[in-house]
């Protein structure tokens, strides 16, 4: 449920514009380059057909300069539009109050039109979960991302330097010197075979979506449109570029020919693209003109060898550029190894292997000896095989169990027992789901449960279609959950009802539910309850009321301990709670027929206010009127004081010496009577003191 302040943050926490930082427990870096235009990428249609996508319409960004998100992260200013987020620069407030220096993070936000779109929604969170899942040195990091007062977020790196796209457009006419380019290139094709292994598709690679820091290091961001790459398929495949067509896309200028056609992304097709960047960088032109590779096929546009580029190295680079999957190269590995290989080693290698063909007969006899062996090893290879019909029986619980205990070079086996047990396992794992959700030993599900069993899941079977829609239920039910307590939380702050209540149903109790099913879970309250609170706070301190102060300063803590409008009230209540709590006790041993002794310096603290708003009245007192006003209520509250009570002694000699102040001023004017009234109140006033000082 939405508040009237703001939403609460989503139980877990992404489209195509850049961003940026390290570690949050490091010093956080600067981007000096606005993220990309991803309203530049086309936009795919339901039916197929490239558009261009007009940028649309959006409030002004700008509204939310200065806004904290998550009660953590403070905006600071906008870097760029993008097609359907805005990216902005902000610091981290939790690092900043631990005392490091460099707290800037980048935050991207869907934009207000697109919040409702779950197309959109699914996107980013798509960004988010694919960059998070890749744990590399050349791929940005995301930190957080979630969902609060309407705004859809990601937090990602902060980096400090240019996009390839700018580091192209200044290398014109001719191009990097290839030492420089394949320094980059070699970073990227490391970032991407990585990506590549975790199984993972860019699908989206262009200049304008890496960057290169200021020390040097490429970082590759924008997993907007990156797509899983399936292993095993068969009805539960999801097809995500199907979910996400309204949103989802490519740029076509990097588009492989596959892409274009609508096929599902490969790492073929980042092959394409990263040649087309490499060949930008060592000549900053485009292979083909610009053209997309289809219309660049049917025109027969070729590739001429840049400049800077070896012939030996030249003939990888084409490779790359084929416009045929068949006939490209066959992964970033491979690529690398034969763009960075020397000739003069490949030459030694051809002598190397004349002397090997001579020397063939001497190790011929030598491996007659290792025949003696192979019996050994043939029995051996039938007791693995043995082993592993065993394993292919076991039951799904047991399978599951055992899977981390196969060694890593049995991972062709892992996925056969995986593909052939794929409905087993997953109806495995489903019927876990509903047993934590069905588990009435708690009043809510454990959601960290589910997900923990989801994410095990999905490590195993990445593209199943079952575990992406239960995915989007548990977060439909976590949020649902969450939204359902906070209403709740903030109705009964609206009402005033701050305290303990017997049956449980306080804000006490539904906090504690709140935090357990959402551990980042922060109170934010509406502005409604704030207004109640200050009110009923001053209420209860110009009162005196110590039974509500003590019930105010708890909820306070509670509830409103981030509601920016009610710190100075908040730190003031963490102020008096001691001593209020002792003031408290002694008017409670006092009901209970007790002599307790006066607890004078809690008192000072509690009173401190009240006599300090004597004081000023009485220092702009200009009337004999006003005077006998603050004299009525000091003497009210001295009821419940000590006479001896240094404030109340302060202020009733204050009090005395302006009463003979007035009647000195009356004499001179020669109204006796008057003067002698205001004499008689001043020595009122010194009997009180003369009095309480006896008693001492």
């Amino acid at each position: 449920m939405e508040s009237q302040k703001s939403r609460n943050t989503d139980p877990r926490k992404t489209d195509g514009t850049a961003t940026t930082s390290s570690k949050p427990s490091q010093p956080a870096i600067a981007q000096s380059t606005p993220p990309s235009s991803a309203d530049k990428t086309l936009i795919r249609s339901e039916n197929g057909a490239g558009k261009r996508a007009k940028k649309p319409t959006t409030d002004a960004p700008n509204q939310l300069i200065g806004k904290v998100i998550n009660g953590r992260y403070k905006i600071d200013s906008l870097l760029g539009r993008g097609g359907m987020s805005d990216v902005y620069k902000a610091h981290d407030l939790l690092l900043q109050q631990a005392g490091l220096e460099n707290t800037a993070v980048a935050i991207k936000i869907l934009q207000k039109q697109f919040v409702n779109q779950p197309e959109a929604r699914q996107l980013l969170v798509q960004e988010a979960r694919r960059t998070q899942q890749l744990s590399h040195p050349n791929i940005i990091r995301v930190y957080d991302y979630g969902f609060e007062a309407g705004q859809h977020y990601m937090v990602m790196e902060w980096l400090d330097g240019e996009t390839l796209e700018a580091v192209i457009k200044r290398s014109r006419p001719i191009g990097l010197p290839y030492k420089n380019a394949k320094a980059l290139l070699n970073q990227l094709a490391d970032a991407l075979s990585y990506a590549h292994s975790q199984g993972v598709v860019h699908a989206d690679l262009k200049p304008a979506n890496i960057m290169l820091t200021r020390d040097g290091t490429i970082k590759v961001f924008d997993f907007g449109v990156a797509h899983a790459k399936h292993k095993f398929n068969d009805k539960y495949s999801a097809v995500i570029a199907n979910t996400n067509a309204p949103v989802n896309g490519y740029t076509p200028t990097y588009a492989s020919p596959e892409l274009i056609a609508g096929k599902e992304p490969k790492t073929s097709d980042d092959i394409y693209a990263f040649s087309c960047i490499a060949y930008e960088l060592a000549s900053s032109k485009h292979p083909f003109d610009r053209q997309p590779a289809d219309i660049a096929k049917k025109q027969n546009i070729s590739a001429k060898k840049p400049k800077h580029i070896p012939w030996w190295r030249w003939f990888t680079l084409r490779s790359g550029l084929a416009f045929s999957a068949d006939s490209r190269i066959g992964s970033m590995a491979e690529f690398t190894h034969k763009f960075n290989r020397n000739l003069w080693p490949l030459a030694t290698t051809i002598m190397l292997t004349s002397c090997l063909v001579f020397g063939s007969a001497h190790i011929y006899r030598m491996k007659q000896d290792e025949l003696l062996l192979v019996s050994a090893e043939l029995q051996a290879m039938r007791s693995e095989a043995n082993q592993e019909q065993a394993i292919a029986a076991l039951s799904a619980a047991e399978l599951i169990k055992l899977l981390p205990e196969i060694p890593e070079h049995k991972q062709l086996f892992i996925n056969g027992v995986l593909r052939s047990n794929r409905t087993q396992l997953l109806s495995f794992y489903e019927q876990r789901i509903d047993d934590i959700l069905n588990n009435r030993d708690g009043t809510y599900p454990d959601y960290y449960a589910i997900e923990s069993e989801l994410n095990a899941a999905k490590t195993l079977y990445p593209d199943s279609n079952l575990l992406a829609r239960l995915d989007v239920d548990l977060l439909q039910r976590w949020q649902s959950t969450v939204d359902i307590l906070d209403e709740r939380f903030n109705k009964l702050l609206e009402k005033g009802n701050y305290a303990h209540s017997e049956d449980g149903d306080d804000i006490y109790q539904l906090l504690a539910e709140l935090k357990t099913i959402e551990n980042r879970y922060r109170p934010n309250p509406t502005e409604k309850a704030e207004q109640l609170f200050a009110k009923e706070f001053n209420t209860a301190l110009a009162s005196h009321d110590v039974t509500q102060l003590n019930v105010l300063i708890d909820a306070g803590e509670a509830a409103f301990s981030e509601s920016p409008s009610l710190n100075d009230l908040i730190l003031l209540g963490k102020e008096l709670k001691s001593a209020v709590a002792e003031v408290a006790n002694y008017q409670r041993q006092l009901g209970l027929g007790n002599a307790p002794d006066y607890p004078y310096e809690a008192a000072d603290i509690f009173y401190h206010s009240t006599f300090n708003s004597f004081d000023e009245r009485l220092k702009h007192a200009n009337t004999v009127a006003k005077i006998d006003k603050i004299n009525k209520d000091v003497n009210a509250l001295a009821r419940d004081l000590p006479g001896d009570f240094t404030p109340l002694v302060k202020i009733r000699r204050s009090l005395a010496n302006r009463y003979l102040n007035f009647s000195n001023s009356f004499i001179k004017q020669r109204k006796v009577r008057s003067a002698q009234k205001l004499m008689e109140k001043a020595n009122t006033l010194f009997a009180q003191l003369e009095a309480a000082q006896v008693a001492l």
